[in-house]
């Protein structure tokens, strides 16, 4: 079944990053429902009827079409930036998107650390204004609890019902991951290493869950 919430979000995220793109090329909702094809185990393609335009999505049929044919994953992602296999995912896009997409964690947005177009698409009656106004908060304050959100300026009873679901603050996460990026250059010599690890907030370990040099 549809996660039609996490769908939304996605959705208006999309439209948040083409407002920016300042003439670029604007990201399609056919990711939406590609990215669905690609982690799902059916062969069905996927068309979400409460999109006017751009609603289908891409199966093995359409990869084993490309002038390099690929498989069709049908399994949960691994890293985000196996998203550049999925169909209307280019790098430029890729590049725009990146930040705001995670595979680790449970779903649930984190309030003390979310960017502030990951907050402002929560909700369609969430509004800029109002995301930057929690980012300000929680600079002055991290958030103890989700509930503290309806002391913010702006916050309305409609808001708060329709996201509060969806959220979690630091100190209730069991598990935190943070990606870490280090550059070097020496002699004119460029490496950059790039980590994902996994902060257990119960034992304090720390996992390497993703390691790569370039």
């Amino acid at each position: 079944m549809l996660d039609r919430t996490r769908i939304d979000q996605l959705l208006r995220l999309i439209d948040l990053l083409n407002r920016k793109r300042s003439g670029r090329l604007r990201l399609s909702y056919n990711l939406v429902p590609s990215i669905i094809d690609w982690t799902d185990r059916d062969d069905e393609v996927t068309c979400l009827p409460f999109v006017k335009y751009e609603n289908s999505g891409a199966e093995k049929s359409y990869y084993n079409s490309l002038n390099v044919p690929r498989a069709c994953k049908n399994a949960p992602l691994d890293t985000t930036e196996e998203l550049l296999f999925v169909r209307a995912m280019t790098p430029q896009v890729f590049e725009d998107i990146r930040n705001y997409l995670t595979v680790y964690g449970d779903g649930e947005v984190n309030i003390n650390s979310a960017p502030q177009r990951v907050i402002e698409s929560l909700s369609e009656e969430m509004d800029a204004a109002l995301a930057k106004m929690i980012v300000d908060r929680r600079k002055f304050r991290p958030f103890g609890s989700v509930q503290e959100l309806r002391d913010v300026p702006g916050m309305t009873d409609s808001i708060y019902h329709k996201i509060n679901s969806m959220l979690t603050v630091a100190a209730a996460a069991p598990q935190q991951y943070y990606h870490v990026v280090s550059r070097a250059n020496v002699d004119g010599l460029r490496c950059t290493a790039e980590a994902v690890v996994r902060r257990s907030t119960k034992t304090k370990s720390v996992d390497v869950i993703l390691y790569k040099e370039s």
